[in-house]
């Protein structure tokens, strides 16, 4: 599936729902996440369920849920272990592997890239301000340290740093009108 798609016949539309219910998804957690800095899972949970079952009755249980557990399985691989350190919340996780369910494998990564680069955008700006260049040196401190000795070096307390949805969205938004990575 490549960006958005002309709406006409009913495999179009059918195309195109995954990306509009991602779209609609977008919205409440965005508003959630720049508010109170959380994901709800009542968003996350139908998302993740709506997405697998959109799929098997779209391709049937063969294609259709293998094209969607994959795409669930990848995108909540690709922030665990962010995750895992205490560089995101567990709600990111559930967000990715949403997107993942109703995109596929190809797409959330394709989202992710898009996000990811729009994130390193956002955090060099942050660094280059001077304002967050203690928490990098903190972030570096505790990759290092969880992989010599599987712990972290500090609990994480700090609300400085922008929420992980916004350069997602953005990377989603990328995704929708211009496709994926040729």
């Amino acid at each position: 599936m490549r960006g958005c798609v002309a709406v006409g016949t009913f495999s179009q539309i059918m195309v195109s729902l995954p990306l509009l219910v991602c779209g609609l998804i977008f919205l409440p957690v965005l508003y959630t996440d720049l508010r109170a800095r959380v994901i709800p899972n009542n968003i996350t949970i139908p998302a993740i369920l709506c997405g697998l079952f959109f799929h098997l009755c779209h391709s049937g249980l063969h294609q259709g849920s293998l094209f969607a557990v994959k795409g669930l399985v990848v995108g909540a691989a690709l922030v665990i272990i962010p995750f895992l350190l205490g560089g995101m919340g567990g709600g990111d996780v559930k967000l990715l592997a949403a997107l993942g369910a109703w995109l596929g494998a190809f797409g959330v990564l394709h989202v992710f890239f898009y996000g990811a680069t729009i994130g390193a955008l956002i955090a060099l700006a942050l660094v280059v301000t001077k304002k967050h260049r203690l928490r990098l040196r903190s972030v570096w401190n505790d990759i290092v340290s969880f992989i010599l000795t599987g712990k972290r070096l500090t609990v994480s307390g700090d609300k400085d740093v922008f929420p992980y949805t916004v350069p997602i969205a953005m990377g989603f938004l990328i995704y929708a009108v211009w496709g994926g990575i040729v």
